[in-house]
């Protein structure tokens, strides 16, 4: 199981997958409140080493880039979040992210929902 990613390394791995990949220069100036230049050196390599992203240097220096591709990262730790907090109970999940009052679902997101849910069903039926 994935280790949980810290505030500041969820923040890279946003600025890495948005960009594709990046410098430190690069990651750092896509940073909101950026750490200092050997922070953010460290936690990349701290990044690197548990295989998070990968590093290979060209003329402008290392460029560092997300390991995986984002739907398979976030498709693990979605299945980590399933399984570590709501027993592998996708409806538990689904009502925990509905019955947030701070979150007002629009009419889109609640299409969008519906969408899901009936290709879900398809799925199921026709596989």
């Amino acid at each position: 199981m994935p280790r949980r990613l810290s505030g500041r390394q969820a923040q890279i791995m946003r600025v890495l997958y948005r960009l594709g990949q990046g410098t430190v220069a690069e990651v750092q100036a896509s940073m909101a409140d950026p750490p200092s230049d050997s922070a953010l050196r460290t936690m990349l390599a701290r990044m690197e080493s548990r295989g998070l992203v990968e590093r290979r240097r060209d003329h402008s220096g290392h460029i560092y880039r997300p390991s995986r591709p984002l739907d398979e990262a976030a498709s693990d730790a979605t299945a980590q979040l399933l399984d570590t907090y709501f027993g592998g109970s996708v409806a538990s999940l689904v009502s925990g992210l509905l019955s947030r009052d701070d979150r007002q679902l629009g009419d889109d997101d609640l299409a969008a929902l519906e969408s899901l849910v009936r290709k879900a069903r398809e799925r199921r039926d026709t596989g």
